[in-house]
């Protein structure tokens, strides 16, 4: 009687595995439909962040002032917005209607933070 709750056991865990392994996989964080596009970000300094950001993508291309070009992961961020984690740096780009959103970048080394307004490029 053992063997067999044994065996039935044993065969459960494996329908388990096999189960857990077939599962997809989760997807990774993506850019909204909302945030698709070319974002120009101007501070009231005169810098420029420019974010080209395309639907469905695990990343975007960043870029400050006339610097190189960056690809950059994202995450999901609050209010629709994404999010970047990025050597020593954190900064957001949250939807405000179709054509604006907001930009706050964080220096987390120099404990700054900084917000500006986006414009959809035309």
């Amino acid at each position: 009687m053992e063997i067999r709750k044994f065996v039935r056991a044993t065969l459960a865990a494996g329908a388990l595995l096999a189960a857990l392994v077939a599962a997809p996989v989760a997807e990774a964080d993506e850019v909204p439909a909302a945030l698709a596009g070319k974002w120009i970000c101007t501070f009231d300094t005169g810098e420029i962040s420019t974010i080209t950001a395309s639907a469905g993508e695990d990343e975007v291309q960043y870029q400050y002032n006339s610097e190189k070009v960056q690809d950059q992961d994202i995450e999901d961020g609050e209010n629709g917005g994404i999010e970047v984690n990025y050597k020593g740096f954190r900064w957001t780009l949250t939807p405000v209607s179709a054509t604006e959103a907001s930009f706050m970048y964080n220096n987390k080394k120099k404990h700054t933070k900084s917000t500006a307004p986006c414009k959809l490029a035309s």
